[in-house]
């Protein structure tokens, strides 16, 4: 039952990340933004996995650091490497951008 619950808030960060700090933004402007969101979100997890990945592959050892230390699994742990240093980059960098969307919003509506 746990394992479900931790599957599902895997599943659901993404949508929280990405809705959450826009809120309450006019109708139009929010749906612009959650575009806007869905690009960034693609972008970031791109250079999570390329760029970030590569580098924690490298700092941290290689196939040995990462368990692929015997036949055949170094590129398995080379994707897996890959995957949640996209999803962790992606989640991270969405909901930043969301929140300074957010506030360049509510200084732009004030004045």
């Amino acid at each position: 039952m746990i394992w479900l619950l931790i599957q599902l808030a895997i599943q659901i960060l993404p949508l929280a990340v990405l809705i959450g700090p826009l809120q309450g933004l006019p109708r139009r402007m929010f749906w612009w933004a959650i575009l806007v969101q869905i690009v960034l979100m693609a972008f970031w997890a791109w250079v999570g996995a390329t760029v970030i990945g590569g580098l924690w592959w490298r700092a941290g050892g290689g196939c040995a650091g990462h368990g692929g230390s015997f036949e055949g699994t170094c590129g398995y742990a080379g994707v897996a490497n890959g995957i949640i240093s996209g999803y962790a980059t992606a989640c991270i960098m969405t909901l930043v951008c969301g929140i300074v969307f957010r506030i360049v919003v509510k200084r732009r509506t004030r004045s």
